[in-house]
């Protein structure tokens, strides 16, 4: 799982004491933004600006405007120029710091994250979007600094914990990943995501018990994680247990009845137990519900049969696979040189 880092804050600053003209304009502004009427919004914003109302927040919302209909250039300038006039005001240095980072211009993430920061040291969610910034650059050992600060003063955040994790992982320091995760799930043991990510670390390093062992606790914790169940089928799969993934995946389809991947799965594994028709059962489910990769199981099955000379067989499979995927060429292409080589009524 990566984190998701949301540095925008479009909801307009809706503080205002609607006594002055400029005021009463600015709270209209900030009525007809809610509306989504943004254009009407922006000519109200810059009357509210002529008429000594506060240009600072006039400017601010004006950005928000901007922004929500794609004047990228001038929200950039609005932002800035609330900046001059508040400088202490934090949401604009955190929506200049949004913008850069999605247009990935890190550097200048960095600027204007590393501001607010400064201005608001307390709220550490600024922390991760800086670390995120400082990652995406390659500058690690100052990701690692920030991060460290922010796990310093809250604890209980289990982002922090994660994020500082995945940096170790790109680095290669497994150990390292492992003891900050371990550290997390201490100070969050009903944290979910922890243990897949302990999980997906074993898996990495081919510690497939113990993979088992993590899926199965965040399992406990959140069950309706479907993507989870297959990493833990995997595992199974990698100590031999073929009959335990195939009850892993058949309780993951009980939850999720209309998982093509993991009716995919399935076929997979029953393919790799010699068991053909259980396979064709599960890949023909698993391409009823558009599972892409379903075909190619389909068509391994029908090399299978193909091999052992059941050219009836083989032809069968070839019309499923057309049937499901009509524009598959390379079948149509096997198909048609069944019916030349092999001339006999399918």
């Amino acid at each position: 799982m990566k984190l998701r880092l949301i540095g925008l804050s479009w909801t307009v600053f809706l503080w205002v004491h609607a006594e002055e003209p400029g005021e009463r304009l600015l709270e209209r502004g900030n009525e007809l933004y809610q509306e989504r009427r943004f254009a009407e919004a922006i000519l109200i914003y810059q009357k509210a600006m002529v008429s000594e109302g506060n240009k600072a927040l006039c400017l601010f919302n004006l950005g928000n405007c901007y922004y929500q209909t794609k004047q990228v250039g001038k929200a950039i300038k609005a932002y800035r120029q609330t900046i001059r006039l508040a400088p202490q005001f934090v949401r604009p240095y955190l929506n200049l710091a949004g913008l850069y980072f999605s247009f990935s211009q890190y550097g200048e993430a960095i600027v204007y994250y590393k501001k607010a920061v400064a201005l608001d040291p307390q709220n550490y969610t600024l922390y991760l979007f800086l670390g995120e910034s400082y990652r995406q650059c390659g500058e690690y050992a100052s990701a690692l600094q920030i991060l460290e600060n922010a796990r310093q003063g809250s604890p209980q955040d289990y982002n922090i914990y994660y994020m500082i994790a995945e940096i170790y992982v790109e680095l290669k320091d497994f150990e390292s990943a492992e003891e900050v995760i371990q550290e997390g799930i201490w100070h969050n043991p009903e944290n979910a995501d922890l243990y897949f990510f302990l999980g997906d670390l074993s898996l990495m390093n081919q510690h497939y018990e113990s993979a088992i062992v993590h899926y199965r606790r965040g399992l406990e914790l959140e069950p309706r994680r479907n993507e989870i169940y297959r990493r833990l089928a995997d595992a199974a799969v990698q100590t031999g247990h073929l009959f335990v993934a195939i009850r892993i995946l058949e309780e993951e389809l009980a939850l999720f009845p209309e998982d093509g991947e993991g009716y995919f799965e399935l076929g997979n594994i029953h393919f790799e137990m010699g068991s053909m028709e259980n396979s064709l059962k599960f890949y023909e489910q698993a391409s009823q519900l558009k599972n892409s990769q379903a075909k190619n199981g389909l068509r391994n099955v029908a090399y299978y049969y193909y091999n052992l000379g059941d050219w009836v067989r083989t032809a069968e499979i070839y019309k499923k696979i057309l049937e499901y995927f009509p524009l598959d060429e390379k079948a149509l292409a096997d198909f048609k040189e069944l019916e030349e080589d092999h001339p006999v009524k399918f």
